[in-house]
């Protein structure tokens, strides 16, 4: 939605920009005396930052400061991942986990550091039956990940590598 709303702006000849605020992404527009962001998920209310920071906070649950930093343009790869993330929520919420499969892999080539990425490959992987390209990912990731989430992520790499030998 925001991207048709960037389009039409543009189209209009307003100056705006995505913002990825945590949980919510938001749009941008510098006007003359201060900045102001639109919201396309409520009808496009327009407000201020500290409108902007409450919506967000009432929104995600965000308990964390939400910083200026938050609120810059994003650039083009942020908002390409964002959607690619969003499109990769829909698909794992329905089980269509080889239609995760070709999103996950455009993701981790457009953040290829993001840890948490590959990760989420793969665990689809697991799902898909790429027992192999699980446990390398999986052994990878256990070398990042903080102690909590290492116990957590454990047992599928067993189950991972017993797939594997099953299947050898």
């Amino acid at each position: 939605l925001e991207i048709v709303y960037m389009r039409v702006a543009a189209d209009a000849g307003l100056d705006v920009y995505g913002v990825p605020a945590p949980g919510h992404f938001v749009l941008g527009c510098d006007a003359p005396k201060h900045r102001l962001f639109v919201d396309p998920f409520t009808g496009g209310d327009v407000m201020r930052l500290d409108a902007c920071r409450q919506r967000i906070a009432r929104l995600t649950g965000y308990d964390g400061e939400i910083a200026r930093e938050h609120f810059r343009p994003a650039t083009t790869r942020e908002i390409v991942i964002r959607v690619l993330r969003n499109l990769k929520t829909a698909y794992l919420k329905e089980e269509r986990w080889e239609e995760v499969m070709p999103v996950q892999r455009r993701i981790m080539r457009l953040a290829p550091d993001a840890a948490e990425e590959r990760r989420d490959l793969a665990l689809v992987c697991l799902r898909t039956g790429a027992m192999h390209e699980a446990i390398e990912l999986l052994t990878n990731y256990l070398e990042v990940c903080r102690p909590e989430e290492r116990r957590t992520i454990e047992p599928y790499l067993a189950a991972a590598r017993r797939a594997a030998a099953e299947m050898n």
